[in-house]
Parts: C-alpha cells; structure tokens; sequence
C-alpha cells in the first residue's frame, strides 16, 4: 500500500549485524515496482477504508491498510506481525498471509545464493527486525538449518 511505501519501506539498517541501531540506508523501490513485482497501491473504496476504520483498533496503521486492501481485492500480503496474523486468521481467513521466512526460502530456491549469504540474511532479520519463528511455524525446521549452518 501507498502508506507502507512512503513511511515504512524506507531506509533498512546496513551497518554492522551486532548492532541494531536505527536505519541508514534508502530503500529504492522503483525497479520492483517496474518490474512489476510490487504494486503500489492505496484505499480507494468506502468498504476498503471502512476495513482500514475497524483494523486499526487491532493493529498499526500499515498492517491495517494491507490488511484491509488484500480483504477487498483477494490479494495475499505478507507480514510476521502476531496481532495481524490473529485478527486476520480469525475474521478473515480469506486473506492469504506469506511469512518472511517464505520469501528467504523462495529467493534460496530460485536464486541460489550462498550458503553464508542466506545465513547472515537470517541472522540480519533476526536481529534488525527481532524476528525468529517459534517451534511451532511451519518453516522452523528450514530456518533453524540454515540459521545455525556451518558455512
């Protein structure tokens, strides 16, 4: 969505790993979005921005406008957000919800990187977005592979 292009797919931190400081580097969007591979869209009807009203009770702001856009069109977003993932789950399980781990373990199948690179991507999401998947997701077993690797 249009609110998630222009306040939080911004910058990405690219300093050192141990060091989760805040971010520095832009974020340059415009070759997906030529591509094709990201659309940038925005509420555009009264049931889309009724959605977006009643989602952001439960959620913030960008999780509310995906979510409320991928309910009225039938598109999937993807987030690792738990309070997204349950309003989602439970009031619209239409919504198709992609995890981050899903596109990591896309880009490994389909680009090939090395070992070491999809270990310090992992290491960097764990850190800078203080996300790990519980025991429990689908793709623990995949992440703790790659997460613990010796490469």
């Amino acid at each position: 969505p249009l609110f998630v292009r222009e306040h939080e797919a911004l910058r990405i931190y690219s300093g050192p790993t141990e060091d989760a400081s805040p971010p520095d580097e832009l974020i340059d969007l415009t070759p997906l979005i030529d591509q094709q591979l990201l659309q940038v869209v925005d509420l555009e009807t009264e049931d889309e921005r009724s959605s977006y009203v009643t989602f952001l009770a439960r959620v913030d702001r960008g999780e509310a406008e995906t979510g409320s856009i991928a309910y009225h069109r039938n598109y999937a977003i993807g987030t690792d957000d738990r309070a997204a993932i349950r309003l989602f789950s439970q009031h619209i399980p239409s919504i198709q919800q992609i995890p981050t781990l899903l596109f990591v373990k896309h880009w490994q199948e389909t680009a090939a990187p090395p070992v070491g690179t999809i270990q310090q991507a992992l290491h960097n999401i764990s850190i800078r977005a203080h996300y790990r998947p519980k025991a429990n997701h689908t793709l623990f077993p995949w992440w703790h592979a790659h997460f613990h690797s010796n490469s």
